[in-house]
């Protein structure tokens, strides 16, 4: 999520972050952004100070007293950035990294990379294939207090997921537009260390398609608290003494 005033630099920054490998939404302003972070879970969050209805140290504020958003990443980027880490530093902001405009490239991307690696420290990593972003959206909510979730929305980003690191459990869509969730099952199960896969998808399968993986979710018939207590149970199975290093 970027928070920003000006509509041209959030352009910009987003642009920038879409280059990494970022899905991103913009808020021009303070309550935009808290809108925002009422319907859709994000990874990280980059905020200007200066906003036209409240600062953005303001907003950091409100952000680390709701459950929903305490730990939830924040880059300023901001023309006074310095100024601001050096104003608020006895203030409960608990704020990422400070980046002064202009904004580098290079640096901002790193800066939200750490950001969100620090903060997943210790939780266990889902790699979700699922080519529906709402639904991406809804089961990353579902988990986020416990796990990190990353996404692919085709077997070819998946195999480029899996290929840069490990993850502790892969949950599946088997129904992919314009392929198949079973190739993506084909490449997990030929790593050295392969993860568990947990299906959740449209139909059911039979009891033979079923035994290879850990647990079948049906997402007609499955509620957002049974996803969960699926997702911890197969991982408390997979990895009994917590999860595998990153």
């Amino acid at each position: 999520l970027v928070c920003e005033d000006d509509r041209d630099i959030a352009h910009v920054i987003g642009l920038m972050l879409e280059k990494g490998g970022f899905d991103v939404d913009r808020a021009y302003t303070a309550a935009m952004a808290l809108a925002f972070l009422e319907k859709n879970s994000y990874a990280a969050m980059t905020v200007d100070l200066d906003l036209p209805d409240q600062s953005g140290i303001t907003l950091v504020l409100t952000l680390r007293g709701q459950a929903h958003t305490r730990n939830l990443p924040i880059v300023v980027v901001s023309a006074s950035a310095n100024e601001g880490r050096i104003e608020c530093n006895s203030l409960p902001l608990n704020v990422s990294d400070w980046l002064d405009k202009p904004i580098d490239e290079n640096q901002l991307i790193l800066a939200l990379r750490l950001a969100i690696d620090r903060m997943a420290e210790g939780k266990p990593r889902i790699l979700h294939v699922e080519d529906d972003f709402d639904m991406q959206r809804i089961t990353a909510a579902i988990a986020q207090d416990f796990a990190v979730f990353e996404f692919a929305a085709s077997p070819e980003e998946a195999r480029a997921r899996l290929r840069e690191q490990q993850f502790d459990l892969v949950l599946l869509d088997l129904a992919l537009r314009g392929a198949s969730g079973w190739e993506v099952l084909a490449d997990i199960e030929a790593l050295d260390k392969p993860p568990p896969v947990v299906v959740f998808s449209a139909t059911e399968l039979n009891r033979a398609k079923a035994a290879r993986f850990a647990a079948v979710l049906v997402k007609a018939q499955t509620s957002n608290a049974e996803v969960l207590q699926t997702l911890q149970r197969v991982l408390a199975e997979a990895h009994p003494a917590g999860p595998a290093p990153a």
